[in-house]
């Protein structure tokens, strides 16, 4: 087999990115988010071989043209790229020595941390979160201004400010809410 990098793919992806059209979830949710067969081909059949292959970063030249088998190491579920994927693709593409397309998954992966990292007011993409019971819970990352006025659905996990110091450990008391640890931390609003 003779893959290599999609250079549309990448370049695709990239676009995606830009566009605010990502998901910022955990490494092993891509079991839950990949697309199923059935998916698969209903996009190609709405869409066309052209623009599924968009969504993967390996191509196999050995196989037929406009076939489904020769695209490789989907990242996106055929509306978002999933920051969960490129883990899987990186750590199978440097599994088989696929160099290019290895290096391709760790820099998008490293465009979508720096986003998750620094929620800058104008990025207004999703990132999933795994709530206890296991259950997947997908936020939108507001502007901190705009999170202020909305108010909080959840106490559990919600950081309204949009940074990590004040999460629910209990070691705030900022909104109002009840310490987690049972006591009270002294302070006032």
């Amino acid at each position: 087999m003779a893959i290599g990098l999609n250079r549309q793919a990448l370049a695709y992806a990239k676009k995606l990115i830009k566009g605010k059209r990502f998901v910022l979830d955990e490494r092993d949710m891509w079991s839950e988010h990949q697309p199923s067969r059935r998916e698969e081909n209903a996009f190609i059949e709405k869409h066309g071989i052209g623009e599924y292959g968009k969504w993967y970063l390996g191509i196999d030249d050995e196989k037929g043209k406009d076939s489904k088998g020769q695209y490789r190491f989907p990242f996106g579920d055929f509306k978002k790229i999933h920051m969960c994927a490129l883990p899987s693709v990186e750590s199978r593409a440097g599994q088989y020595r696929y160099e290019d397309v290895k290096k391709a998954a760790l820099q998008l992966f490293g465009m979508l941390r720096s986003l998750s990292k620094h929620r800058h007011k104008e990025f207004k993409g999703e990132y999933v979160t795994t709530i206890r019971g296991g259950s997947p819970r997908t936020r939108s990352l507001v502007p901190k201004n705009m999170a202020n006025r909305q108010g909080s659905r959840s106490s559990r996990g919600s950081n309204r400010g949009g940074s990590s110091s004040s999460s629910s450990r209990g070691n705030s008391n900022r909104r109002g809410g009840r310490n987690n640890r049972g006591g009270s931390n002294g302070s006032s609003r």
